[in-house]
């Protein structure tokens, strides 16, 4: 891991900041919280990634990449804080997971080699897949253990996105293989700083993938996706697999589909994962609008401008992170929309969670002044494919 000043420097371009601020001045966190990316960069050219390592600040970055859209010098800031967490972690200042580290916990589990899962519950007589084998593998997630953990009214909506997905499948003449003890992919642990952990689980991962002897892999979830697509051939080699996202398997399919008359105005909210990182912004779009009558309208940042959800790997919940969400609702609202849809469940999980509480906290930034309320007459938060599969014919 890079600790030495001239290696940081290196590794992740620093010295190649302009120190024009444009980072910090489009950063989301920036405004709710005391991190900045340009304060970040000019610590390392100071110190390298070892004098950053105690500063908490670093644990409030999203790795968003918004940021990443404005610099003029493509600088990775979000592999560069990455890197400082695993940094911060082998001198103890770390940040805890919310949730009494439940999550923390799970995939400490998922590391052992003798665990045995069957994960399978949320299953439905009407879905078509294989327990054995097959060439495509729905690779599911953790959607199962947040249903499970967080219950309703989150359960119908996670389990439901699972259940759509293997219905969008078998419409497309796939019948995928699932598996009872998958593993998650382990990114939460690469955020939280935790890259041996990562390898040790990635390697389990990637055993279980190669020993079904499918073709490829699909996803709904986007961490997933962009884990066993980018971080896995650094510590488990090439899968030999195809890897693909759910939208990118139906934007070729869509002319085959009956979709009934909808005239629904909706929004969406696009993921970090799935839009900056994968670059997948037009596939879920063009599957929503091949619903006849579906107005698709955009909030005010969008695309490669969209604002994150408010929290990755269940890092530090607090008053700047709400704020965050509720000014994401207060956008989809101003669309007239009946309806957000996502297509992240951490996304479905912040946002719906933010429309619980209707009000505004102080982020602890004198210039929020006094508390908003948030109408809560906003649109309803769905999920994209399970939205899909009822405008079905």
């Amino acid at each position: 891991m890079t600790t030495n000043r001239s290696d940081a420097l290196s590794a992740y371009r620093v010295n190649a900041c302009l120190e024009c601020g444009r980072c910090t001045a489009i950063c989301p966190v920036a405004r709710t919280h005391t991190f900045s990316p340009r304060r970040l960069l000019s610590k390392a050219i100071s110190g390298g990634t070892a004098g950053l390592a105690a500063d908490r600040s670093l644990w409030e970055c999203l790795t968003c990449r918004l940021c990443e859209e404005v610099c003029p010098m493509d600088i990775p800031y979000s592999d560069l804080n990455r890197a400082v967490r695993s940094t911060a972690r082998q001198i103890e200042e770390i940040e805890s997971c919310t949730h009494g580290g439940i999550f923390e916990q799970i995939t400490a589990l998922m590391q052992r080699p003798q665990l045995a899962q069957d994960r399978l519950g949320w299953l439905t007589p009407d879905l078509k897949v294989s327990k054995t084998k097959g060439d495509t593998l729905f690779f599911t997630g953790c959607s199962p253990y947040f249903a499970a953990y967080f219950g309703e009214p989150y359960t119908e909506k996670l389990l439901g996105s699972l259940r759509a997905a293997v219905k969008l499948l078998n419409l497309m003449e796939i019948k995928p293989l699932l598996l009872a003890n998958e593993r998650c992919c382990g990114h939460d642990l690469l955020l939280r700083g935790e890259p041996d952990q990562f390898a040790t689980l990635a390697a389990g991962v990637a055993e279980q993938i190669r020993a079904t002897g499918v073709k490829r892999v699909v996803t709904t979830c986007p961490e997933c996706l962009m884990t066993l697509r980018t971080d896995y051939p650094d510590v488990t080699g090439d899968l030999g697999v195809e890897l693909l996202h759910i939208s990118q398997l139906l934007e070729s399919q869509l002319p085959g589909f009956e979709f009934a008359e909808n005239e629904t105005r909706v929004t969406y909210q696009d993921p970090c994962r799935l839009g900056r990182y994968a670059q997948l912004y037009d596939q879920p779009r063009t599957a929503l609008q091949s619903v006849p009558g579906l107005e698709l309208t955009e909030m005010a940042h969008s695309r490669e401008r969209a604002i994150c959800c408010g929290n990755t790997a269940w890092i530090g919940c607090n008053a700047g992170t709400k704020t965050l969400q509720l000014q994401r609702l207060a956008e989809a609202e101003a669309t007239g929309s009946e309806l957000l849809l996502t297509a992240c469940p951490k996304c479905l999980i912040h946002l719906t969670c933010a429309c619980g509480d209707q009000t505004e906290p102080d982020a602890g930034r004198a210039e929020t002044g006094e508390q908003k309320a948030v109408q809560a007459t906003g649109p309803e938060i769905r999920d994209t494919w399970e939205y899909l599969v009822t405008c079905l014919k």
